[in-house]
């Protein structure tokens, strides 16, 4: 079987799970063909890597929205990079694989808002989830209570007659 597949479609279609989970389980996808398909996206691995390597590399790649070359990135300005990031839907993942591979890790403020991000949104998450969950339990005590209150007059009722 001779490599037909697009890995980059394939991914953009299945998304990387999809994608890892079908070669996965594909019986017409032999490591050979893995292979080939790694050697159109530049990808070089040791002979003996199983098959879980090899997909795993690939999707990796296939996964890339970047395009275009680091020389050509560092041609471009801030606001420039910052509208193809964001044409492109870039994902946070390969923005820091390429910074890694300049060896810049985000500076300590980037670190700090990245945390102030997580804490405000799963702190504002909980506290619908209290809010949501008071008036829950409120309105089951309350419905208990209206309950309680109809039994408590019917056994009245059959009491006095």
């Amino acid at each position: 079987m001779t490599h037909q597949i697009d890995p980059r479609k394939l991914v953009r279609w299945l998304g990387p799970d999809g994608a890892r989970a079908g070669l996965m389980q594909s019986k017409q996808i032999t490591i050979d063909v893995l292979r080939q398909i790694a050697e159109c996206l530049d990808i070089k691995l040791p002979e003996k890597t199983k098959r879980e390597g090899w997909i795993d590399e690939i999707v990796k790649i296939a996964s890339r929205r970047i395009d275009k070359p680091l020389d050509e990135l560092f041609e471009m300005d801030e606001r420039a990079l910052l509208d193809y990031f964001e044409r492109l839907e870039v994902e946070p993942a390969e923005l820091l694989d390429i910074l890694k591979e300049l060896d810049i890790s985000p500076r300590r403020e980037g670190r700090r808002r990245l945390l102030e991000f997580a804490a405000r949104e799963l702190s504002e998450t909980g506290r619908f989830m209290r809010i949501v969950g008071s008036q829950s339990r409120n309105s089951e005590s309350q419905d208990l209570g209206t309950r309680s209150g109809k039994r408590d007059a019917t056994k009245r009722e059959s009491q006095d007659a």
